[in-house]
């Protein structure tokens, strides 16, 4: 999967299942990121530094493009722990899983 233009808007993502992606979140992405995005799970002192991202901050989720965000979470983030999360998840999960990571900052997925 890639993500050709940094700004543009993620393709899909008014489908997504969020009960899904809140299965799938908290499977895949509490462990570091904690069970409301906030970078806080149970495997942050064994991951960090650089520590998992706040998610739901506005800084750094304000700075990444939602095109960005995906291609994070598709490819991973060379350079931390964050892995490849397409490694063990289908396109249709990492929507799903994204689209639950925006519900959690409190915003509206478009067409919604």
């Amino acid at each position: 999967m890639r993500f050709p233009c940094y700004d543009a808007p993620v393709k899909g993502l008014k489908e997504a299942d969020l009960a899904r992606g809140a299965d799938i979140y908290i499977k895949n992405c509490s462990g570091c990121h904690g069970a409301y995005g906030q970078g806080n799970g149970p495997r942050r002192g064994i991951v960090g530094p650089p520590w998992p991202s706040n998610l739901v901050a506005e800084e750094p989720a304000g700075f990444f493009s939602p095109a960005a965000q995906m291609q994070i979470i598709h490819g991973g983030s060379p350079g931390t722990s964050m892995p490849p999360m397409a490694r063990s998840l289908s396109a249709s999960q990492l929507l799903d899983a994204y689209a639950h990571i925006v519900s959690l900052r409190g915003g509206a997925l478009p067409g919604q």
